[in-house]
């Protein structure tokens, strides 16, 4: 692996992890979710390797090493400096690797951002994999009514219980029911940080625009799979799988494959029989 640092539209540096494999059929771009960084993944990305997939993954803006005084662990300030992170990540991938197709995979709020990156770039990525994504809920607009008036009261930089709440972030007994990862979870600083209201925020409005008219154009042969935990409540149960499907339809992308596994929660590529996870994913991409 090699690590490397690289500018953001902004004075942040991201910090990537590179996993380069020779004569690669292409290039995953990894985007991770909340209370999560580049280096949980390491199990899955070796899958990826040896069957052929070179990987590069960044921590996002106010996660992992992708920090500074600006953007401390905890802090994003809005959603399309994530998206325009992932850009840049995009461009750094096509400099390094000209000639591999690029396939995108989002985790949990990464598969939100990747979701809302296709508005502008669909046209850069071969493939999508969503896994774990996170769905639309009402609640939602509720939860940006009242963030509003706790940020103003109390600032960008504090942190809301109540505003947590409405992300599923005042909990974590639904990410994963392997012990010995929530056990690495609870003793790593960078999953237990709290989060600003502004990042709070960010996520709202990120999926809040889910539900945003928009009409994407692709190639015919686009594809998505969406890979999910059946006791995951983040991704809302059939309802919500549904919604997100349509959702996706309604953007003009149709050629979509959803995959649930009974046994699992959230963190499917951290969980028991992930193996199997890991063999769907690469069979898409392949195929």
């Amino acid at each position: 692996m090699i690590e490397a640092a690289i500018k953001a539209n902004d004075t942040l540096y991201l910090s990537l992890g590179i996993y380069e494999v020779a004569n690669a059929r292409g290039v995953v771009q990894m985007i991770h979710g909340t209370r999560d960084y580049k280096g949980r993944y390491q199990e899955f990305i070796s899958w990826l390797n040896a069957n052929g997939f070179s990987v590069v993954i960044a921590d996002l803006r106010g996660h992992g090493k992708s920090i500074n005084s600006r953007y401390p662990l905890g802090y994003m300030e809005n959603i399309q400096e994530l998206i325009d992170d992932q850009v840049v990540i995009t461009n750094y991938i096509k400099n390094r690797f000209p000639y591999l197709p690029i396939y995108m995979l989002g985790i949990g709020f990464g598969s939100v951002i990747a979701r809302l990156y296709l508005e502008k770039h669909a046209s850069e990525i071969k493939k999508l994999v969503l896994c774990s994504p996170i769905a639309f809920n009402d609640e939602v607009k509720m939860g940006l009514k009242v963030g509003k008036v706790l940020t103003k009261v109390n600032g960008k930089n504090k942190g809301s219980d109540t505003l947590n709440s409405y992300l599923n972030l005042d909990k974590d007994n639904y990410i994963c029911t392997r012990q010995e990862i929530m056990n690495a979870f609870h003793n790593d600083t960078l999953c237990t940080f709290r989060y600003t209201n502004q990042a709070l925020m960010t996520m709202l409005e990120a999926i809040a625009e889910l539900h945003a008219k928009k009409s994407i154009t692709t190639d015919p042969n686009f594809s998505i799979l969406l890979v999910c935990g059946f006791k995951d409540p983040v991704e809302g149960g059939i309802s919500g799988r549904e919604d997100t499907v349509n959702s996706l339809k309604l953007w003009g992308l149709i050629n979509i494959k959803t995959l649930v596994y009974p046994d699992m929660m959230y963190d499917i590529l951290n969980e028991i029989n992930r193996e199997q996870v890991y063999f769907d994913i690469i069979k898409f991409l392949i195929s």
